[in-house]
């Protein structure tokens, strides 16, 4: 027998996941990735976009 507490549809991922007691569930990502904001100054070799 597994205990389950609740439900989840993920319908993004197309998923029914079962959450049962003492599980940890994993943040979700953003659709656009931190590192695409990011660049390099040509004339003075820093990164932009950090701040």
């Amino acid at each position: 027998m597994l205990p389950v507490k609740e439900l989840r549809i993920l319908a993004g991922a197309g998923f029914l996941t079962a959450i049962c007691s003492g599980i940890q569930l994993m943040p979700g990502l953003p659709q656009r990735s931190i590192g695409e904001q990011l660049d390099l100054d040509s004339k003075t070799g820093r990164v932009v976009g950090l701040s």
